[in-house]
């Protein structure tokens, strides 16, 4: 049982890590997501009439971020107490996938972060989640599946093969591929690629990688951490 709860760590902490870097198309390059992508999109959230700004706890959290993997061979653990204060101390990061839901929200299976580095599996319920991004995030792969069913044997891929690639003398570049072997169907895929880019989830299983607020724990029996996502708000300038 130790050996499996060790592993189960082990992977929430390499799903936190890498899910926090994506690789730039063209260069290869592995760059950190900006403050829009991944866990953290929507800093603003409202509970009733008062509105979260998760602005500052997400600058503490790519600071420490940066942090657990600059300092954590010289100072361990202890890598925290070289930042400030950690901001929002009710919000945690929270990942996983879903199992099930309830009239409440969702239950999920995964893992809390209370800071990088810092996770522990846990099945929990994740009140106001985000139903209309996962509702448009499996229409769109439900679209891009029949897309793909109709290539049959030639498949759809969304890079075609490399045929060469050109470099300038002011340090540019480009890459010419070859052309799509069923153009109709690319083309009816392209927007439905570029739209997916935009909701920072990998695969085609709607997951969850969010802060939410700790607000307590299910009186059912199970005694299970409830999270709450808040409503989501947009900056009105």
């Amino acid at each position: 049982m130790k050996a499996l709860l060790t592993s189960i760590l082990l992977i929430c902490a390499a799903i936190a890590i890498a899910e926090d870097y994506y690789y730039e198309r063209g260069t290869g390059r592995k760059v950190p997501q900006n403050s829009s992508s991944g866990w953290r999109r929507w800093p603003y959230r409202a509970f009733g009439t008062q509105v979260v700004n998760l602005s500052a706890l997400i600058d503490w959290w790519n600071k420490a971020d940066k942090s657990s993997r600059d300092d954590w061979a010289l100072y361990g653990s202890n890598y925290l107490t070289r930042l400030p204060a950690r901001p929002l101390t009710a919000w945690y990061r929270v990942y996983g996938d879903i199992i099930s839901e309830d009239q409440f929200g969702w239950i999920v299976q995964g893992c809390v972060q209370n800071a990088p580095a810092f996770s522990r599996p846990a099945t929990f319920q994740l009140r106001h989640p985000p139903r209309d991004e996962k509702a448009r995030f499996d229409e769109l792969n439900a679209a891009l599946a029949r897309l793909k069913s109709q290539a049959g044997l030639e498949g759809l891929p969304r890079h075609q093969v490399v045929l060469s690639v050109e470099q300038f003398g002011n340090g540019t570049f480009v890459t010419n591929y070859s052309d799509p072997a069923n153009p109709n169907l690319y083309v009816q895929a392209l927007p439905i690629w570029e739209e997916l880019d935009k909701i920072p989830i990998t695969g085609t299983n709607y997951h969850v990688d969010l802060f939410a607020a700790k607000i307590g724990y299910l009186q059912d029996g199970s005694h299970r951490e409830v999270f709450d996502l808040g409503q989501i708000r947009y900056p009105t300038h």
